[in-house]
């Protein structure tokens, strides 16, 4: 639900409005394929060439039955320290921060955003087989990740004169 503007007046029509899920590692792959050089399968990218769908040539979405995963590099205070979450379809699951789960609070949320798009009321304990399915989609994509190649050091505190 981030807004997401592309421009191309040679071959984008004017005013498009695209309603599915894409992501930031859409942009590789249609930028690459805009320069006339389409990804290569052994590239093995995440992301997809958004242009036929945009131009109308493609319908539907470009990650259909598709797990998209999100992960912060940086892990504040350890290797499980980090928010995380996977859509497939309308789920939603997101795995909390250990550092900030409260006791008796779940570290795992799990929403359908065709009815709750606000992500107001987790559904975890209702649906915990639909979890289970996006968590091991999560785990796979995860384990196909390389460790991040940076820390982000803390902000040097400076003493007021």
């Amino acid at each position: 639900r981030v807004p997401f503007v592309a421009q191309w007046p040679a071959v984008l029509p004017a005013g498009v409005k695209y309603e599915y899920p894409v992501t930031s590692r859409d942009i590789l792959p249609t930028a690459a394929a805009a320069a006339g050089h389409p990804a290569q399968s052994n590239w093995k990218l995440d992301g997809v060439d958004l242009t036929p769908y945009l131009t109308g040539k493609k319908s539907g979405s470009p990650h259909e039955n598709e797990a998209l995963c999100w992960r912060l590099a940086v892990r504040p205070k350890g290797p499980d320290d980090v928010p995380w979450a996977v859509r497939m379809g309308d789920w939603k699951l997101i795995g909390v921060r250990s550092s900030s789960v409260k006791e008796g609070q779940p570290n795992r949320l799990l929403y359908n955003l065709a009815s709750d798009p606000e992500e107001k009321d987790s559904l975890l304990e209702k649906h915990p087989d639909i979890a289970q399915r996006l968590e091991t989609a999560y785990c796979k994509w995860e384990a196909e990740m390389a460790p991040p190649a940076w820390r982000l050091k803390p902000a040097i505190k400076r003493e007021a004169k």
